[in-house]
């Protein structure tokens, strides 16, 4: 097999596997949804949505039932404006134009399209067998590396010339027109005669018919895809090489246009609600200047050229526990199948992740004149096998510095390409200290088994808090480490729209409180902190827990402990100046 009839197959398998974790995570939703009203988990009738699925969708992705735009408008979904023809609820049904590569029709402005693809940017693009550009509204491909001629690449009628961004990683590509609608291209791993589109994104099973991004301004939002079958596997914080999961995770990550301390993250199985952030590095405080993602890593500079880098999705950070087992230790054992779903916990799909999520990153400083464009690609097989590249010029010629992502050296390499971004503030001096924000001020204090707890400028989008334990006399530094999204458990996954940024509205949060080594030390020092070593830390320096942040309120419990929905046994840390 060549590689293109390789990747066919695979995308073939993967079809059925892909929907077929749709499905389940779909149908299992619906048991929860119910479960949660009444107080238990019971069986519901989800024909409502099976029922949608012909029979040949449930081998592939290929085909879905399709609806013109009156019929969902009529459905009281909110539409865009302009006749833009046929929407599928997962595929653009047989307008796709899609054929064989050598049927492709040429382009007929070879002159005007670029010679080779550096960069994965919101003009143009590459994975491990395309390349792609965006040229006066149409979008063009060739094979990777092949010099051959441009094509046109495969796409409805109906949005052909009205492209104005695009973004493509591994299997996916996001296209945006002139109001930030969004239609999704898929399987661009295969032979092009498979490529097909969508314009569902977001929602229970990916059935919002379709999404409008807030941004697409060049440099401040991409489309990442960790493809099952190319990247393969994760690598945890803690160092574990774990399973993606067998379907792998999409997302559209972009920077809050409100706040260019925060990326916000929309994944196309979640409501399309801006309530999902990411905090920026220095406890998000790093004003992002520019930003790209790949295969769920995160990529950016401030306006000084100081690089970060960091592994973030739903599925790595404690989000998912509909497929994945996590823990804040070390284990990574894999749990029996039967045990996970006689628990109610999960489906036990991969090793146990280790939480918290990875930290930002901070990328070695680059000797040289650099500008924003930055650009990040996987290079497959493993979350830690990606490609940085920055464009820029050394010793008076133009062209981009590139390494791998844990090298501790760039490389130059001339293009003589005139510069595209706009120059940084460079030095080989770290400045990441410099034009930082200030922390958000929210401080909350409250009883915590026999000590006093403190929590510092909690950052609802960031992984770790500052905190303090007062025991008695005796004050020590403590972590409390959280990751958006459920309680700990499968049951409590927020899976229905939530306010965006932190308001009055409990966010739910897996988290756990940390003492290093000379804070657990010094507890021991005393009676009082033995006891609070023993009975609530219980002889160990990371305790697991469960909490609700608000505006008002942070409320910690045992990691699980639930009653239905709502937290039991829990302190109550309460708001202070």
């Amino acid at each position: 097999m060549n590689n293109s009839e390789q990747w066919t197959a695979k995308q073939q398998r993967r079809g059925g596997r892909g929907l077929a974790k749709k499905l389940a995570c779909g149908s299992m939703a619906a048991i929860l949804m119910a479960g949660s009203m009444t107080g238990a988990a019971s069986a519901v009738d989800v024909s409502f949505i099976t029922d949608k699925i012909p029979d040949s969708a449930k081998q592939t992705v290929r085909s879905v039932e399709v609806t013109t735009k009156e019929s969902l408008i009529a459905m009281g979904f909110e539409a865009p404006e302009g006749d833009v023809g046929i929407y599928g609820i997962l595929k653009w049904e047989g307008q796709d134009n899609a054929k064989a590569y050598d049927d492709l029709e040429l382009a007929k402005n070879q002159s005007k399209l670029p010679t080779e693809v550096v960069f994965r940017d919101n003009n143009g693009g590459y994975n491990g067998y395309y390349e792609f550009t965006l040229y006066k509204g149409t979008i063009y491909t060739r094979k990777k590396d092949s010099g051959d001629k441009w094509r046109v690449m495969p796409m409805p009628d109906d949005i052909k010339g009205k492209i104005t961004r695009i973004s493509v990683d591994t299997h996916g590509m996001i296209a945006v027109d002139e109001n930030n609608w969004v239609y999704k291209a898929q399987n661009l791993l295969a032979d092009t005669e498979d490529w097909y589109w969508q314009t569902a994104c977001g929602g229970l099973l990916d059935i919002s018919p379709w999404y409008q991004v807030v941004t697409t301004e060049p440099g401040q939002w991409a489309m990442s895809c960790t493809d099952a079958d190319y990247d393969v596997y994760y690598t945890d914080s803690k160092g574990n090489v774990l399973s993606t999961g067998g379907s792998g995770c999409t997302n559209i990550y972009y920077v809050n246009p409100e706040d260019t301390t925060e990326i916000i993250y929309d994944d196309p199985w979640l409501p399309n609600d801006e309530s999902r952030a990411i905090a920026s590095p220095v406890h998000g405080t790093f004003q992002i200047e520019s930003f790209s993602a790949s295969s769920s890593t995160l990529y950016v500079t401030n306006e000084y050229g100081d690089l970060y880098t960091r592994l973030y999705d739903i599925d790595i950070s404690g989000g998912d526990e509909v497929i994945f087992d996590y823990t804040w230790g070390s284990n990574t054992e894999r749990t029996d199948l039967t045990e996970l779903i006689g628990n109610g916990t999960n489906l036990g799909l991969v090793n146990q992740v280790s939480l918290p999520s990875e930290d930002w990153y901070q990328q070695p400083k680059i000797d040289g004149t650099i500008t924003d464009r930055i650009s990040i690609v996987t290079l497959g097989g493993n979350s830690e096998n990606k490609l940085l590249r920055v464009e820029g010029m050394k010793n008076g010629k133009t062209g981009y510095f590139e390494k791998t992502l844990k090298a501790s050296k760039w490389t130059f390499h001339e293009t003589g390409e005139k510069l595209q971004g706009n120059i940084l503030k460079n030095s080989t001096k770290d400045t990441t200290g410099k034009n930082l924000t200030e922390e958000t001020g929210y401080n909350y204090e409250g009883k915590l088994y026999n000590a006093t707890m403190n929590v510092y400028n909690f950052n609802y989008a960031a992984s770790y808090q500052e905190a303090t334990i007062t025991v008695g006399d005796v004050t020590v530094p403590a972590t409390l480490y959280c990751e958006y999204g459920n309680l700990g458990t499968m049951s409590s996954m927020v899976i229905l729209s939530h306010s965006a940024g932190f308001t009055s509205d409990p966010r739910l949060y897996t988290a756990a409180l940390y003492l290093d080594d000379d804070a657990y030390a010094t507890l021991q020092e005393t009676s009082a902190g033995q006891k609070f070593i023993e009975n609530y830390m219980e002889n160990s320096q990371t305790r697991a827990l469960a909490m609700e942040a608000s505006t008002d309120l942070l409320a910690l419990a045992d990691n699980g402990q639930l009653q239905g929905l709502v937290l039991v046994g829990t302190y109550n840390l309460e708001r202070v100046d």
